[in-house]
């Protein structure tokens, strides 16, 4: 079988969407498979629908004796995909990894709704964003198979988007152990991320503020997205990660964390809340005095050492083998 894979980002592009389509090409590949990768290139300067009739001709292009599609985004590539698995007639899998009409919404209107609010009573929506949700309604409920990453997600989107649960699935995304150091002395967590309104950025520096006025020993590093190897790097020498977003669909910033043997301070709108609890701290996004109790919290050196311990020690492990497994199956899952 032949794979195609399209996507957004893909290295030397830096950030979790280009990691992920790397790793999983290369998962493929090492089991035989032949894999082809669409990627943006001039894409990203052009205007939307441009930017798609592009997509659309190199998938085309790229698509011949592929049998299975695997479109790793839903506005950007997943589109197109779609237009070209019909007229080819290729099974297309889509994976919906984050929620790209709730970021434009929150980014545009800079409202601190949650991803699960948003959907319990959609507001009112820009014209664009009334086409954004309206193509991805027509792919989600066209495609042969909707992956998710998050049992959560998949049951916010199964009724707006008129998804047939017998056609979906859910692959975690990779969980595979670093070593990083354990001893740290100095109190620095991390965040690190795009800088856009839904990661609640001014909510995490107000919170911090509020810290150093009882722990002057304190300190917070900002990061921009860097490569993943710069990344690891960073988390080891942290003594915490920490991500308050309005909502994060199975953020690999605290799976990677957590990996090395760090403690996370983590939003409760998340898919992945019960599979990290034990080494986690759940914060309400939209409460600053929650985030500034839960950072005491884990300054404590007891809850630090117990959260720290279960991060050491917790029971999952989810390779890019597995996924690629899984995503074999699910190409090879009759219609």
């Amino acid at each position: 079988m032949k794979i195609l894979i399209a996507t957004g980002i893909y290295p030397p592009d830096i950030g979790g969407p280009a990691h992920y389509a790397h790793s999983l090409k290369e998962a493929l590949e090492g089991k035989g498979y032949e894999v082809a990768v669409v990627r943006y290139t001039i894409e990203k300067r052009l205007p939307t629908g441009i930017r798609h009739l592009v997509s659309l001709v190199k998938l085309l292009s790229a698509s011949d004796e592929e049998q299975c599609i695997i479109a790793l985004d839903t506005f950007s590539m997943g589109i197109p995909a779609l237009a070209v698995a019909k007229f080819l007639n290729k099974r297309l899998v889509v994976r919906v990894g984050g929620d790209f009409l709730w970021e434009h919404y929150v980014e545009r209107t800079r409202e601190r709704i949650t991803l699960p609010a948003f959907y319990r009573a959609m507001p009112e929506l820009s014209r664009k964003e009334r086409m954004i949700f309206r193509l991805t309604k027509l792919l989600l409920s066209s495609a042969d198979e909707v992956v998710f990453s998050t049992a959560w997600q998949r049951d916010i989107f199964l009724d707006p988007y008129e998804i047939r649960r017998h056609r979906t699935s859910v692959i975690g995304n990779a969980f595979v152990r670093h070593f990083a150091p354990t001893n740290v002395s100095e109190k620095k967590f991390l965040w690190a991320g795009r800088a856009i309104f839904l990661k609640n950025v001014d909510a995490l520096r107000n919170a911090f503020d509020r810290v150093r006025a009882k722990r002057p020993d304190v300190s917070l590093e900002i990061s921009g997205a860097v490569p993943h190897h710069e990344l690891m790097e960073k988390i080891g020498s942290a003594y915490a990660v920490i991500i308050p977003s309005l909502s994060e669909v199975s953020p690999n910033f605290a799976l990677e964390a957590i990996a090395c043997g760090k403690p996370v301070i983590v939003t409760a709108e998340t898919g992945i809340a019960e599979q990290i609890a034990d080494a986690a701290l759940l914060i309400d996004p939209l409460d600053v005095d929650d985030i500034a109790n839960k950072i005491l919290l884990l300054l404590d050196d007891a809850e630090y050492a117990r959260k720290a311990e279960a991060a050491r020690t917790i029971s999952i492990v989810h390779t890019y083998d597995e996924i690629a497994d899984e995503f074999i199956e699910v190409c090879k899952k009759p219609l």
